[in-house]
């Protein structure tokens, strides 16, 4: 920098002339004590080096005069300004004082004012006030009004006029009710509250008057509505019909009740009357159904598909008022059909006690539990009016048949004598008699009937399985009865053509493939007194009895030493052999199956060939070679002609 140390000092011309050695030595201390980093000194420098062009003697006395000069100067300029921002500021001064006075005159003004309209303030914040409250209480009577009264209007649709007249009324009607239905539930509020209660009260107390003259007209519009039902029509239900019930099974469960028992009622009446009819009364399209009483099966059957009828048409109609109450549902049919029970017990009934038909009886049976099987479906429980009354009817049909039944068997028993007596068929033939060949056709009969029926399962029950025994065992029986009376042979034959006559009645149906095994069984058992028959019969016949034991076995000591005897065995063999097989079709040809005979004489011709091979063993060894001349039959030939081989 081109400014010297003596011009920083500032104090060159002034110390100059005392004390100079401590002017300099000041001054030279300041410098160095000095900070070139200080940011003042470095600015001050700067400005100093704006300030002079050339560090010269000249520039240098003139710098103080210079920079003084430069002072006075911006002072000169600065004072001019703050003169125009004084007189600035003394005319704002100016204009706050005025507004200030202004001000306090205002203010007074006001406070005059306000102390002359204090009185009219006071009056106004009392009507606001008042104002707010007569608001709320408006509001509050109009809300009164809106919840918890009803019009002069809406008392006269709740309370007259017909609900069916029109659409239009009738909504207007549902509208009115659900309102009141509304302020009886809203009345709690009112309840709650203890200023309030009395008021609640009363209110409730007149809803809950216009809540039951409306339901009540409901009731009344339902009820004539049902009256306009008759039974067998399928009943269309309009929408308000529809709602009046929906209504009414949600609100008042006693009038819904009431209702649909009213209705039961004149169904119960109108089914009757229509029963009646049906049974009694000619149309010009049929007969009544107490024309085909003679025949029993009929009878029944159109009186039992009329109830089906009736029951299935209560269903459909009940089914439109009870969508989602089954169980209600169930009942009401139950009672609307109660009143068939009656005539129903007393019809069936009747023909069932005069009906000495077996097989129509048993078929009866089977129709009625046909239609028991039907409603069981419907009513889904044993103990409805209808479902006791066919039990007990095929309770009845049960009864009439085992009396029937017993009354058929003591009349054959009766007339057994008949059967046996000289030149009837049955000594001739040894075929079944007429009356077992009756009870086979009987048999046959309800076994189809069986097959056909819904309670038929294979095996059958036990409850079959007995039927079956009492219509032909007893009948078997009087069959044995009837063999005690005929020779030994002619006994088994007839009782075996029974059993056959039997099995061929009961092959048709393979369900009672047990009864015929049991046939089967003791046909077997005769067979074998039979085969024991014609074997005795052979032994007798051929002479070979004579040198058999009492128990039919060989009696060694008879033929020891006897040719005589053994010549008259032979002999009597030839006489017997050619004609043997005659003599067993004789004995068994009244056999009704030529395979049983067949059986039999075969069975008893392989006894008799074993005993003759017996008796030619013995002879061999007593006698030798001469064993074939005293017996020149073979067994071989035996055989051959026996029929055998």
């Amino acid at each position: 920098m081109s400014v010297s140390l003596e011009l920083l000092s500032g104090k060159e011309d002034v110390s100059s002339g005392a004390n100079p050695d401590n002017a300099i030595s000041q001054l030279i201390t300041n410098i160095l004590s000095t900070s070139y980093n200080d940011p003042s000194l470095r600015q001050a420098l700067s400005v100093l080096d704006t300030k002079m062009e050339e560090n010269t003697a000249e520039n240098r006395r003139q710098l103080r005069s210079n920079i003084e000069t430069s002072v006075l100067k911006s002072g000169s300029t600065i004072l001019k300004d703050f003169t125009k921002l004084h007189q600035k500021l003394s005319s704002l001064g100016d204009s706050i004082q005025e507004l200030n006075n202004q001000y306090n005159h205002m203010e007074k003004v006001v406070s005059q004012a306000t102390k002359d309209t204090l009185l009219i303030q006071k009056q106004a914040e009392e009507l606001r006030s008042s104002e707010e409250t007569i608001s709320i209480k408006k509001r509050l009577l109009e809300a009164y009004e809106n919840n918890f009264v009803l019009t002069d209007q809406e008392l006269d649709i709740l309370n007259n006029g017909l609900l069916a007249s029109g659409a239009d009324e009738v909504e207007q009607f549902f509208q009115v009710l659900q309102k009141v239905n509304h302020i009886h539930n809203d009345c709690q509020v009112l309840l709650s509250a203890d200023d309030t209660s009395q008021t609640g009260m009363e209110i409730m107390g007149q809803m809950s008057a216009h809540l039951d003259k409306g339901y009540e007209r409901i009731l009344i519009a339902v009820e004539n509505e049902f009256k306009k039902m008759v039974s067998g029509q399928y009943l269309q239900i309009s929408k308000s019909l529809r709602r009046y019930l929906t209504i009414l099974s949600s609100e008042r469960p006693n009038l819904f009740d009431s209702a649909l028992n009213g209705l039961i009622d004149t169904r119960q009446k109108n089914l009757t009357n229509e029963f009646i009819k049906a049974l009694t009364v000619e149309t010009s399209t049929s007969k009544p159904i107490d024309f085909y009483a003679y025949d029993i099966l009929r009878y029944v059957g159109d009186i039992m598909a009329w109830i089906h009828s009736a029951i299935v048409g209560e269903q459909e109609i009940l089914e439109t008022l009870l969508l989602d109450d089954k169980k209600t549902l169930l009942q009401k049919i139950d009672k609307a059909t109660t009143s068939l029970v009656k005539p129903l017990r007393l019809r069936i009934e009747q023909v069932i006690s005069t009906e000495d038909n077996l097989v129509d009886i048993y078929k009866v049976g089977n129709v009625l539990n046909f239609y028991y099987s039907i409603f069981i479906k419907i009513f889904s429980n044993e103990s409805s009016a209808i479902m006791t009354a066919i039990s007990r009817l095929e309770e009845a049909c049960s009864r009439q048949f085992s009396q029937c039944l017993q009354n058929k068997i003591a009349s054959q028993k009766d007339g057994l004598g008949a059967v046996t007596r000289p030149g009837s068929s049955l000594l001739r033939d040894l075929q079944p008699p007429e009356f077992f060949s009756d009870a086979l056709a009987d048999a046959k009969a309800i076994l189809s009937s069986y097959e056909a029926s819904i309670n038929f399962t294979s095996p059958p029950s036990n409850q079959f399985k007995q039927t079956l025994h009492d219509l032909i065992e007893p009948y078997l029986e009087l069959c044995n009865r009837v063999s005690e009376s005929l020779p030994s042979v002619d006994s088994e034959i007839f009782v075996i053509n029974c059993f056959d006559a039997t099995k061929s009645t009961l092959s048709l149906f393979p369900f009672v493939q047990y009864k015929i095994d049991q046939m089967n069984n003791r046909t077997d058992e005769l067979a074998e007194v039979l085969e024991d028959s014609q074997y005795y019969k052979f032994l007798s016949s051929s002479g070979v009895n004579s040198i058999l034991n009492a128990d039919k076995t060989l009696n060694r000591e008879k033929i020891s030493g006897n040719t005589q005897l053994i010549q008259e065995l032979a002999a009597s063999l030839d006489n017997f052999l050619p004609a043997a097989n005659m003599e067993s079709s004789v004995l068994l040809h009244r056999l009704s199956s030529p395979r049983l005979s067949s059986s039999i004489t075969l069975r008893a011709s392989q006894r008799f060939v074993d005993i003759f091979q017996q008796i030619k063993q013995c002879l061999d060894e007593l006698y030798g070679e001469e064993a074939a001349v005293l017996m020149p039959r073979s067994v071989s030939e035996v055989k051959t002609l026996l029929a055998i081989e």
